[in-house]
């Protein structure tokens, strides 16, 4: 899997691993690039045409996401079974 790479506002190179949208906003899964374990989510956001990644609002939202994108997955591994 060829990933795109971005680096956030900790200076640290991440892999985006996955996309998806809920609830009108888009998110990305991303993971460290020097340290696979280390992952995060944020949400983009569109301002004058441009997107941003920002940081999820709070637990709730980030919560909320984390078990869309487990489902996707969990559904995803028993198709290739």
């Amino acid at each position: 899997m060829e990933l795109n790479f971005i680096t956030l506002e900790d200076n640290k190179s991440y892999g985006v691993f996955s996309t998806m949208e809920l609830d009108n906003n888009k998110y990305l899964l991303l993971a460290n690039d020097d340290n696979p374990k280390d992952v995060t989510i944020r949400k983009v956001i569109v301002k004058d045409d441009k997107e941003f990644l920002v940081k999820l609002d709070n637990e709730e939202e980030f919560e909320k996401i984390m078990e869309e994108f487990t489902k996707k997955y969990r559904t995803e591994d028993k198709n290739e079974e």
